[in-house]
Formats: structure tokens, C-alpha cells, sequence
């Protein structure tokens, strides 16, 4: 089935079998302002596994989360202007960790992002380590 509406009763009809595959208790009036989880101080580490058991590449991703503002934007553009470069000389130039290696920024509703990618044949924990020793340095 077509996902994207052509008409306001199209939409409506989406709206009608969203509510009852998801039951929904009656009728929506508005849809939900995206929500975003706030992470605690520290770390949080999420390890997903492949569903390719034979497939020896991982990928491991770090970010920094700050709160979505003007002034938070230009730090991370700064930083990353700064980083992405040496970023990627050290981990995948020197260290050769993985073909694809960088650094970027992002933001979503509530947060602005900088992070850290590497794909790798590298165990996950091993370029983790490698990652918190570039930011250590």
C-alpha cells in the first residue's frame, strides 16, 4: 500500500489505520510533537548485533549530545571544522581502523550532535577505545 497520501482523505484513511494497528484509543486531534530522550550524563552504550552472523564488519558511532541551540551549532561547527580532519588522519590513516572513518554534526528537534563514525573489521569495543583515546588526546 501506498504510505504517502494524495489526498486530505487519503491522510485521514492513514490516520484511521495507524490508530487501529496501533490501538490507539479514539480518534487522534493532532499528531505528536517529535520526542527525543535527554542522555544522562556520562555514557549510555547501545550494542546492536547483525543479523548477518557472517558478516565481519561493524560500525561504531559516539556522539556528543548538547541541547539544540545558535550558540551550541557554531561550538560543535567549530569543533568539527577543527577535529573532522585529524579525525580521520589518525583512525583510519595511521590506525587504519576501518574504510570509512568521520566526524560530522547534526542536529534533531530538541539537540545538536557531533559525531563520531567508524566502520570497521575491528571488534567494536577495541575502536571504542580508540575513539576515547583520540578525544583524551
Amino acid at each position: 500500500q501506498d504510505l504517502e497520501p494524495q489526498t486530505p482523505e487519503d491522510a485521514r484513511k492513514l490516520v484511521r489505520e495507524l490508530e487501529e494497528t496501533l490501538k490507539i484509543p479514539g480518534q487522534m486531534k493532532e499528531l505528536k510533537m517529535f520526542e527525543e530522550a535527554v542522555l544522562p550524563s556520562g555514557r549510555t552504550l547501545w550494542n546492536l548485533e547483525s543479523t548477518d552472523k557472517d558478516d565481519p564488519n561493524h560500525c561504531v558511532v559516539a556522539k556528543w549530545q548538547l541541547k539544540r541551540g545558535v550558540r551550541e551549532a557554531c561550538y560543535l561547527t567549530m569543533i568539527n571544522k577543527i577535529l573532522s580532519p585529524k579525525f580521520f588522519d589518525v583512525l583510519r590513516t595511521q590506525q587504519q581502523l576501518g574504510y570509512v572513518v568521520g566526524m560530522g554534526i547534526g542536529s534533531a528537534a530538541n539537540f545538536n550532535f557531533l559525531t563520531a563514525q567508524v566502520q570497521t573489521e575491528f571488534p567494536p569495543d577495541y575502536v571504542r577505545s580508540r575513539i576515547d583515546a583520540f578525544y583524551n588526546e
